[in-house]
């Protein structure tokens, strides 16, 4: 964390062109939201969006003189969240208790952004409306956790595993583009509160979850169960400028 941190606010020293007018600097809190996607699917289920953590943000705005347009570096890091999600009723374990779902979180994962906004509504310097395009430089980095499912776990009376459920994760890098928007306001002209959704979309697994079963008696191909940083972000933030 310590590291990357370092490299960020590097960058944000070295960054800004002498034409620019104003700086914001800000942190923020959210929900992070991550998708598994299934490469090789189990019968009678759906991909899954779900919560992955509430990681907190770091960003730097700049703003160019007599524009709509501003420059930022957004960063902040999570945890990769894998999910198998089964029909409700379809799983019990061998104890008799139902079971709607196993996850995995196997690699930390940290992202600088950089890219745009723009402005779309400026309301007497008070309430602003943007939009915001970037790049996401996401690195992966293996946790050191290790899945481990008790044998007999996935029990019927749909689906019941040949073997227990295994997973992996991986050290990698990839390119994120992202699209969001932001509402802010503010106050006393130095301080700055937003609302702010994001969402991105990665094309390289980073951790994979893998389940050998049958279904209502019949046995299936193995289902893959991928994630690839691909989500959405949600949060406040709170910003200081500076002029």
């Amino acid at each position: 964390m310590a590291n990357h941190a370092k490299l960020f606010f590097l960058l944000l020293v070295i960054s800004g062109p002498p034409d620019l007018f104003a700086q914001t600097l800000s942190f923020g809190k959210g929900l992070l939201f991550l998708h598994t996607n299934q490469s090789s699917e189990m019968v009678n289920s759906q991909e899954d969006v779900s919560h992955a953590g509430s990681p907190f943000t770091f960003a730097y705005e700049h703003s160019i003189k007599k524009s709509d347009i501003s420059i930022y570096l957004r960063y902040f890091q999570f945890e990769g969240n894998t999910v198998i999600r089964f029909p409700e009723g379809s799983v019990v374990d061998f104890g008799g208790l139902g079971i709607d779902a196993l996850g995995y979180n196997g690699v930390n994962v940290y992202k600088p952004e950089l890219g745009l906004k723009y402005t779309l509504l400026n309301f007497k310097s008070v309430l602003f409306i943007k939009l915001s395009g970037g790049i996401g430089f996401q690195k992966s980095i293996v946790n050191g956790f290790e899945y481990y499912s008790i044998p007999g776990l996935i029990n019927g009376p749909d689906y019941v595993e040949s073997m227990p459920v295994y997973a992996d994760s991986k050290n990698t890098f990839q390119l994120i583009p992202s699209l969001g928007v932001e509402i802010s306001v503010i106050l006393l002209k130095r301080f700055e509160i937003g609302l702010i959704t994001n969402g991105f979309y990665g094309f390289r697994s980073i951790q994979n979850m893998y389940l050998d079963y049958s279904y209502k008696g019949v046995k299936q191909n193995k289902a893959v169960f991928s994630t690839s940083g691909t989500g959405i972000y949600s949060g406040l933030s709170l910003g200081f400028k500076f002029y």
